[in-house]
């Protein structure tokens, strides 16, 4: 039978260009862009994925690129026509099957095709490249090289009967296309050549000689031994079929001369299809195993199955396995989803697992190091041989890596861990294998695990190029003032290593250290160049401070001597002072006020501190002297600055005389912010630190608190600072006052009342104090009562108890310093410069609010916040709910409140 003798043959002498027609199709001139013959591989004539890809045009595309390749035809001589008008009804596959039982024998490689009337070329090859699953392009340059149909002007029967050499053996080219059906040659042509080159990649066929990854030897020429073979690697089964269909492969001289001929024993089949397909469409090696179309990811390709890539390292890391080729979304949907592609791979033969990088290969040991990876072998993909074999095989994969910057790495539980030096790994006291080949970064996918840093060491932070501290527990990064000011490596040796910012972040510290830092208890510290210095009696000198571990600040080694939390400072550079307290700075207008800080400072020497340590103190208003007699610049208004932020009005100038105010200062409006300016000063009568005192022309008297009833009023409460700033004397005021002109009273009942002469005067007073003597202004401040008697009262006489005034209320500090982490700090009234007036005689009544027995942790929250919060200690909430750093507290946890 005919289709017998056809398979009989078809290995053998498959139909190749001849050479006459080779010749003819080589006449063609040469295009702008040229091929070039250095590029061909003869392993390599064309990639799978150029070669299979089926959706790569439509009919429309066919149709214009025949049009493109003969704009106009000669051919009206009675013969075909030529291929961009030819038409012909076309019988359907099952006709030609039942002509030839070839698909009887063989398995079906292509789908039916129905029989249809009035078909062009372009459908038709659209069709049959649809239904076998081959590349219209291929098709074209096949019937080109074949017969040079694609360029004939004025076709013969014969092109049309051999159209791609089926059944043409260069040796009887005359019994090509015997078989075929009259009514449909270009039909039967292209279908069957087009489903034989499908079948030779079938791997049911007996067509498995040229295997790919082997190595054969290829002719020459077909029928001339004489000539010669070439050792060719296949490396597609694209290939292998054009050797196959066509068994020669160019010569030197047919690829030297790669428009023309050769030598007599050149032959040009593949040379002139990988000529045309390069010409006409670009690079017939489009893409390897990783393919993509216009509109989609990156696929792996293996055994008819498809593997997701999402991301370019993957596709980095298979680039033997490539090159990437683009395809069109039709071929790329003809394969079998099947997931998302993973680095892990596993050999078809001997199934061992590797780890894809850099186009190398690493094996694993067994799944349990693959688990170490974070990897699971159940999602391994199974290689073909020969995509195994594209991979340069590497050492093995073991747990100790390398960065790309000589850093060193452990895998551990599905996570990489960073090991900052030698040191820090023997500290570790973890055995480590040998270093492995493959980099970490191949393993980018991994999550960070905990560093290995030894405890106490500084190191640069790679993600700020600046120092690092690591406690222990946390390593924390430094304010750039502070690292200037304070060399840390002294504590904290400096490592040769480093470490990438993302492999240190799971033990990142939740603040930046600064110069002056809080304990997780509410201690206050400044950090000097000696070490920290404790702030005395649990105060603060910053309201902006960060809190750190107590293991922190056990590195550093104590200073000898405290640091007070009321005091004078400047930096070694700026002329500018401050007075420190209640956590704020503010600066002293005049320096000679410093001698009148006194009261509430240990030393009035101002201290030198780092430049750092002063910045991180947050601004208040500027500081004025306390009992300085001023007004601001934009009031005629007068005041007496009682304390530190109380202005005291002073309405005339005798007011201002009884109390010795002198040299009015004239303060800017903008420095005079920082004072309560409602209260009013009046009268005689003073309380200082709880004794009374009556003040008379310019000098504050004191006097028992039974004789201070009788003056008049309840006495105002002046600050302690006010009260050693103002005039007094140690002179005793007793109940008798004398005006100039020798004229005596006796002070009872808040009254003033006149005694007749001197000697009653000498008779009534007896043992008590001295008349002092008093002006005018004075004695209009008391009412005059009675006139005295041969006795007086030496009882309490009954008044409320003296007049405390308000507390401050000011306007904000000009430029505080913002603090991310608000710091544990005492009450402010524990401040020396509060008020130190008596406690008033009324005041609030506690709340009776129950205490709640829980609270739930809010952003923004510390522990020792919430302890102030709810009145118990840091301590004692710590002990609680068994907490062991105060730093580690999350949003959402539920305290319980002792």
């Amino acid at each position: 039978m005919i289709a017998n003798q056809f398979s009989r043959l078809v290995a053998i002498v498959v139909s190749a260009l001849l050479v006459a027609t080779g010749f003819v199709a080589l006449s063609a001139a040469p295009k702008a862009q040229a091929a070039d013959a250095s590029k061909f591989d003869p392993g390599l004539i064309i990639s799978d994925s150029v070669f299979y890809d089926f959706g790569a045009m439509s009919v429309t595309e066919i149709q214009r690129f025949l049009n493109s390749q003969v704009p106009s035809c000669n051919d009206g001589d009675g013969g075909p026509k030529c291929l961009k008008d030819y038409t012909e009804d076309i019988v359907g596959s099952a006709a030609i099957a039942d002509t030839l039982h070839w698909w009887d024998e063989n398995p079906k490689v292509c789908t039916d095709i129905a029989p249809a009337q009035n078909q062009t070329a372009a459908q038709i090859i659209f069709k049959v490249a649809q239904a076998c699953g081959i590349n219209p392009r291929v098709i074209l340059v096949t019937l080109q090289k074949e017969q040079g149909l694609v360029q004939a002007r004025n076709p013969t029967e014969y092109m049309y009967k051999a159209a791609m050499g089926y059944g043409c053996p260069d040796a009887h080219p005359e019994i090509c296309g015997k078989d075929s059906l009259v009514s449909s040659r270009l039909f039967w042509q292209v279908l069957r050549g087009v489903s034989q080159f499908k079948w030779y990649g079938d791997p049911r066929g007996s067509f498995t000689y040229l295997a790919v990854g082997s190595t054969k030897q290829i002719s020459y020429q077909a029928n001339n031994p004489g000539c010669g073979k070439k050792s060719v690697t296949i490396k597609s089964r694209a290939t292998a079929a054009l050797y196959y269909y066509t068994p020669y492969t160019p010569n030197d001289a047919a690829l030297a001369n790669l428009y023309g001929t050769g030598d007599s024993c050149s032959a040009y089949g593949n040379r002139n299809f990988w000529r045309f397909y390069t010409d006409w469409f670009g690079d017939p090696i489009g893409g390897g195993f990783l393919l993509k179309s216009s509109q989609s990811d990156t696929y792996l390709i293996v055994d008819g199955k498809k593997y997701l890539i999402d991301d370019v390292d993957t596709i980095a890391a298979m680039k033997p396995l490539g090159p990437l080729g683009t395809v069109s979304q039709a071929y790329l949907d003809s394969f079998v989803d099947s997931g998302k592609a993973s680095r892990l791979v596993k050999s078809p033969a001997l199934g061992n697992y590797y780890f894809i990088d850099g186009g190398q290969k690493y094996k694993f040991t067994n799944c349990t190091q693959v688990a170490v990876f974070g990897l699971d072998c159940n999602n391994a993909i199974t290689l073909t041989q020969n995509q195994m074999n594209a991979l340069a095989s590497a050492s093995g994969v073991t747990e100790y890596l390398s960065g790309d910057a000589g850093q060193t790495f452990l895998i551990q539980d599905g996570a990489k861990r960073q090991i900052l030096d030698e040191d820090s790994l023997a500290d570790s006291r973890i055995g480590v294998p040998a270093l492995s080949t493959i980099k970490v970064s191949a393993f980018k996918n991994l999550p960070w695990g905990k560093p290995i840093i030894r405890k106490g060491v500084s190191f640069t932070n790679l993600a700020t190029g600046q120092l690092a501290l690591y406690d222990g527990t946390f390593y924390y990064d430094i304010d750039k003032a502070t690292a200037a000011d304070i060399d840390f490596t002294k504590w904290f040796p400096k490592s040769t290593g480093s470490m990438l910012g993302e492999a240190i972040a799971s033990v990142a510290g939740p603040v930046a250290i600064k110069s002056i830092m809080n304990d997780a208890a509410g201690n206050q510290y400044l950090i000097t160049k000696e070490g920290k210095r404790k702030v005395a009696d649990a105060q603060v000198i910053s309201k902006n401070a960060p809190v750190v571990s107590d293991e922190f600040l056990a590195q550093i080694p104590d200073a000898p001597t405290a640091v007070e939390s009321t005091l004078v400072v400047k930096t070694a550079a700026a002329k500018s002072i401050y007075l420190v307290a209640g956590g704020e700075k503010r600066l002293v207008l005049n320096a000679a006020d410093v001698s009148k800080f006194a009261p509430v400072l240990k030393s009035t020497k101002a201290e030198t501190l780092s430049k750092s340590a002063v910045a991180q103190i947050p601004s208040g208003h500027p500081v004025i002297a306390p009992g300085t007699y001023v007004r601001s610049s934009d009031s005629t208004k007068t005041y007496l600055i009682d304390g530190f932020k109380r202005a005291l009005v002073v309405n005339d100038a005798n007011q201002a005389a009884l109390l010795g105010l002198k040299n009015l200062r004239t303060i800017p409006a903008a420095q005079f912010k920082g004072y309560a300016k409602t209260s009013k000063l009046s009268g005689i009568k003073f309380v200082c630190d709880a004794n009374y005192f009556v003040a008379i022309t310019g000098k504050l008297y004191p006097l028992s608190e039974i004789d201070a009833s009788h003056y008049p009023g309840r006495g105002q409460t002046l600050d302690k600072a006010t009260c050693a700033a103002l005039a007094t004397t140690s002179t005793t005021l007793g109940r008798f006052v004398r005006t100039a002109a020798k004229s005596y009273f006796l002070i009872e009942g808040q009254t003033k009342r006149a005694i007749k002469n001197v000697a009653a005067y000498e008779k009534l007073r007896g043992t008590a104090p001295k008349a002092v003597l008093v002006g005018p202004f004075f004695l209009t401040k008391i009412p005059t009562g009675k006139a005295a008697g041969v006795s007086f009262s030496v009882d309490r006489f009954n008044v409320e108890p003296p007049i405390v005034f308000p507390e401050p209320s000011v306007s904000p500090s000009p430029s505080p310093s913002p603090s991310a982490t608000p710091s544990a700090s005492p009450s402010p009234s524990a401040s020396p410069l509060a008020s130190a007036s008596p406690t008033p005689v009324s005041s609030p009544k506690p709340s009776t609010t129950a205490k709640p027995k829980t609270y739930t942790v809010v952003a923004g929250d510390l522990l020792s916040k919430i302890a102030t919060r709810f009145g118990v200690s840091t301590t004692a909430l710590m002990q609680a709910n068994k907490i062991t750093n105060a730093n580690l507290i999350k949003v959402g946890q539920v305290l319980v409140i002792p």
